[in-house]
């Protein structure tokens, strides 16, 4: 609003009121008193207006005061000569302070950038010096004090006034310091590297065993507020922690081998207990982990894992290790039991009364006895893959025993010579095909079966299957160490027996056993190469009629072996001898032409 607009409100407001007054019929004293108050308040308004004025141009000229005095105050306090207004010149004092306003923001940004960076200066040479263990009198020397209290005095002293040569001298210092203590630092930033890794290698945040001093001076280290100072005592716990690294690594291999074969033992007891028991109960049993073997790890929550890991493995061991050596045991004696009738008492146990017995099969190193058992059961394995030649040569051996027999039983009787019958020439016969057969073939079986079996009692005694769980797993009480012998494995001594039915015969026959023996005894070595090259002997057989029949029989179906069952029978019927068989690994050179005249039995 301008001043023409302003008079004209005063004068319209005036003639209206005035109309108003008339129209009510106000006394001319009330008019009047009406009229003086309304200029009066016109007046009054512009005189307090006036008066404020006047005050702000008196605030004007003291902030131009007051500015002009913080200038001059800065600028000497900044070593600077700072002349912002000429007094000669007329500027408009608004002006005027607006340029000192400029001019104290600039000075005070100056002061608070070289306060900084002096006191950024000094606190890095302070730094310095107390990491390095290091006191430097330049620093007293450039601010005049002690080098006791140089550090405080000269942070009071730059904040009166931080002028651009101390500036300067703090700079040129800090540069010297540096120089001076360079390689401490670089020492200690390698330390710093080194002590992340092993930490780190750790797993660790925070080291532990340390007091709160050395605790302070690690965390220092880890946050890059390097101290020199501290150099010797970082390189110590690095090497502890690398020593420590060193023995968990060792630690943590054995831990790891324990695991592995604490899991192969697991995978045992899972083999031997698939399709034995409920799904639920095998889980309850067996209870698979989920620890996977990192190499190289050796961090505490992998160290706290394995560990943990391990002692599961290790009750869950300790919990079912003897059902597995009490199911390993049964397979044992199962396996045997198809040799030696004797051991099917244990063959018949169940698997449920393995596991509710558990604990009654202990031994004195468990896992050892597992670990026993397994190489005991793959021995037997063996063996029963071996034996069947020599129990087909002691099938030989005891149908020869019956030719024997009834060889004797034939030569009983007198009549034979004397009788015109039909039965006397039969017998004759008869009596006539059993010594050529017995005299052909008996020493050759007897000596390769007393070979065989001292070659298997040789294995025996060379894979130490032993019978010292019988008792416990049977009788509940501590077993005696037994070395199995072939007695145990076919129930009958062939020493004792062949012996015997040696001592029953003529010189002309213990001479062709003898030669038979020392040529198999020669062969032996190749023989023993044979048996572990091979887990089923290959044998030679005498080959007529009806011993081919006889080797077909075993390895037809059982309707086939019925119909070869009828060919024997008829074969017997018509006269025809025994069926002889040579379960000889190899058949000796010389022997041959010998083997070969053996007629065939018609």
């Amino acid at each position: 609003m301008n001043l023409p607009d302003l008079v004209q409100l005063i004068s319209d407001t005036y003639n209206t009121s005035s109309q108003l007054w008339s129209v009510v019929g106000l006394p001319d004293t009330d008019t009047e008193e009406r009229r003086s108050s309304f200029f009066t308040q016109l007046a009054t308004t512009c005189q307090e207006f006036q008066q404020s004025q006047q005050a702000y141009l008196d605030f004007v000229n003291s902030q131009i005061v007051q500015l002009q005095q913080q200038v001059s105050e800065l600028s000497v306090q900044l070593g600077m000569r700072v002349e912002v207004v000429d007094p000669k010149s007329s500027e408009k004092k608004w002006t005027v302070l607006h340029k000192l306003q400029c001019a104290l923001k600039t000075l005070r940004d100056e002061f608070d950038t070289r306060l900084n960076q002096a006191l950024r200066l000094v606190n890095e040479i302070q730094i310095k010096c107390d990491a390095a263990d290091e006191a430097y009198p330049e620093l007293g020397n450039t601010f005049d004090c002690s080098i006791q209290n140089c550090f405080q005095n000269a942070v009071q002293i730059l904040k009166l006034g931080p002028k651009m040569d101390q500036i300067n001298r703090l700079q040129h210092l800090n540069e010297a310091i540096d120089k001076i203590i360079a390689p401490q630092f670089e020492q200690a930033h390698k330390l710093r590297s080194e002590l992340l890794k092993v930490m780190n290698q750790l797993g660790r945040q925070q080291l532990i065993g340390l007091n709160e001093n050395q605790e302070q001076i690690v965390n220092l280290t880890v946050n890059n507020q390097l101290q020199p100072k501290h150099n010797m005592f970082i390189q110590q716990v690095i090497t502890s922690l690398q020593e420590e690294i060193a023995n968990r690594v060792t630690e943590i291999s054995q831990i790891n081998e324990q695991i592995l074969q604490l899991q192969q033992i697991q995978q045992i007891g899972m083999q031997l207990l698939t399709d034995k028991v409920e799904p639920h109960q095998l889980n309850q049993l067996l209870q698979p982990g989920s620890v996977l073997i990192r190499d190289g790890c050796v961090n505490d929550t992998y160290y706290a894992e394995v560990c943990a890991e391990k002692q599961r493995l290790s009750d869950l061991q300790e919990n079912n290790c003897g059902i597995f050596i009490g199911l390993l045991i049964h397979k044992k004696y199962t396996l045997l039991s198809q040799i030696n009738k004797q051991y099917e008492r244990i063959a018949n146990i169940t698997v449920a009364h393995i596991i509710e017995h558990q604990r009654e099969y202990r031994f004195e190193s468990p896992i050892s006895k597992l670990f026993a058992l397994m190489t005991e059961i793959t021995t037997v394995q063996d063996l029963l893959a071996q034996i069947q030649p020599i129990k087909s040569t002691i099938d030989t051996f005891n149908e020869l025993q019956l030719d024997q027999n009834e060889l004797e039983h034939i030569m009983q009787d007198k009549t034979r010579f004397t009788s015109k019958s039909r039965d006397a020439l039969q017998k004759r016969k008869r009596e006539e095909s059993l010594k050529k057969n017995l005299t052909q073939n008996f020493p050759k079986i007897m000596a390769a079966l007393i070979i065989k079996l001292e070659n298997m009692s040789s294995k025996l005694n060379l894979n130490n299957l032993n019978l010292n769980d019988f008792d416990v797993f049977w009788n509940k009480v501590a077993g005696n160490p037994v070395q199995i012998s072939t007695k145990d494995l076919f129930g009958v001594n062939y020493y004792e027996i062949i012996l015997e039915v040696l001592s029953k015969q003529d010189q002309q026959f213990k001479k062709r056993y003898q030669q038979f023996v020392e040529h198999f005894k020669r062969e032996s070595s190749e023989l023993r190469r044979e048996i572990v090259a091979s887990p089923v002997m290959n044998t030679m057989i005498i080959k007529t009629p009806a011993v081919n029949q006889k080797l077909n029989q075993k390895t037809k179906t059982p309707v086939q072996n019925m119909k070869v069952g009828v060919q024997n029978s008829m074969l017997k019927s018509s006269g025809t001898s025994r069926l002889v068989k040579s379960l000889v690994e190899s058949t000796p050179v010389t022997l041959k032409k010998t083997v070969s005249k053996i007629p065939a039995m018609k």
